[in-house]
């Protein structure tokens, strides 16, 4: 590669702009005929070992344009959810910008309180995943602490009159009880559809030096229902890790009851029989104390 090409690259960081090296531009026209470059935007290429980066191509994106703003899966993969898959980015830009391979833009400019720098803060990420994530992306971003559900009530206030709002005002009231999951969704609405009172979602108890968060628990009969989802419960130290916090709380007076994500959605029935069974044992338990 050209000497001055890679020192260019070297400082932009594996992104280089070509209104910015004029004095390159039959250099950068070769590197890009070998792969050494990849051209991500008009005039913006990023080293070829580097193109399939989120982080350099969205580096690229914010050389093309200082008022981009980035969105959606892009920014939560940057910020707080470094896993997520990102075939797409998403930015909104200035009106009639030209369409780009890989970008997608979005026409609207938020409101500065949802804005830091040239990403859109947590709250309005969660809320454009949502028409193509569905609640998943609501339940990561609760169960990862990266936003309060009172915050992306804020953020959908800011952001009225799109397309899709009244699916994401949907998602957000299911989400008032706050679950960390699809499965802990689903008893939430199993417990509000018995009509059971007095639990609460991701309770925080500390027993003997540790904290735990229980999925849901009925604290004035101490009873925890905990929905042991593969994917965050699937591995022999999380089993081993979950036995030996069911067995303190249970040195505490706990009684713990696990269900499989299979099992909640025809769960009521029994989540009310072991809620009169604990409430009874209770009742019992007092009464002798008593004599």
């Amino acid at each position: 590669m050209h000497p001055q090409l890679e020192a260019a690259l070297d400082a932009g960081s594996g992104v280089v702009l070509r209104r910015e090296h004029p004095e390159l531009a039959e250099a950068i026209k070769r590197a890009c005929r070998t792969g050494a470059l990849v051209r991500v935007l008009n005039g913006v290429h990023v080293a070829g070992n580097l193109a399939d980066s989120v982080d350099h191509r969205v580096r690229a994106l914010v050389c093309f344009d200082r008022d981009a703003i980035v969105t959606g899966a892009a920014a939560a993969r940057l910020t707080w959810w470094p896993e997520l898959p990102v075939s797409t980015i998403t930015a909104y830009r200035r009106p009639h910008c030209q369409p780009a391979k890989g970008f997608d833009w979005a026409r609207s400019r938020p409101e500065p309180e949802l804005v830091t720098g040239n990403v859109a803060v947590p709250e309005l990420q969660v809320l454009d995943l949502l028409p193509q994530r569905g609640a998943d992306a609501v339940d990561e971003a609760l169960r990862r602490r990266a936003v309060t559900l009172a915050g992306l009530h804020r953020a959908l206030e800011l952001t009225p009159g799109r397309p899709g709002n009244q699916l994401r005002r949907a998602i957000l009231d299911d989400s008032r009880d706050e679950p960390w999951s699809p499965a802990e969704r689903e008893f939430h609405r199993v417990l509000r559809a018995e009509r059971i009172a007095g639990w609460r979602t991701n309770f925080r108890i500390r027993l003997d030096g540790h904290v735990y968060f229980l999925d849901v628990a009925l604290p004035d009969l101490r009873l925890a229902f905990e929905i042991d989802g593969f994917e965050h419960h699937g591995s022999r130290s999380a089993f081993e890790r979950d036995r030996s916090r069911d067995t303190v709380m249970a040195a505490h007076g706990w009684l713990t009851v696990r269900l499989s994500a299979a099992q909640v959605s025809d769960s009521g029935p029994r989540v009310r029989a072991v809620i009169a069974a604990r409430a009874t044992q209770l009742r019992r338990s007092f009464r002798q104390i008593a004599r």
